[in-house]
């Protein structure tokens, strides 16, 4: 996916946990993201589908928003749809 979408232009660090052998929501992989890219975590945003990636996300201090495409109950922040998530992230 990433080479096909090219998306390496758009991200300066890409954490996939196959590649870095860490499964979410082990929180290592957050942290290990945050030191590649020299940020605290309270100035990262992570934007899952899954609740439980959230969770782990939030525990480290990144922002979380639940990209609620299946309508799940979530009492956090959401959004609904690409469209939704772009406005509120620009």
């Amino acid at each position: 996916m990433r080479e096909k979408f090219n998306l390496n232009q758009y991200f300066d660090v890409i954490s996939v946990s196959g590649d870095l052998k860490i499964r979410k929501p082990d929180e290592r992989i957050f942290q290990l993201t945050m030191e590649k890219l020299a940020v605290k975590a309270s100035e990262c945003l992570y934007i899952d589908d899954r609740r439980g990636y959230l969770e782990a996300a939030g525990k480290v201090g990144m922002h979380t928003i639940l990209f609620n495409s299946r309508n799940v109950p979530y009492e956090g922040d959401m959004v609904n749809s690409f469209k939704e998530l772009m406005n509120r992230v620009l």
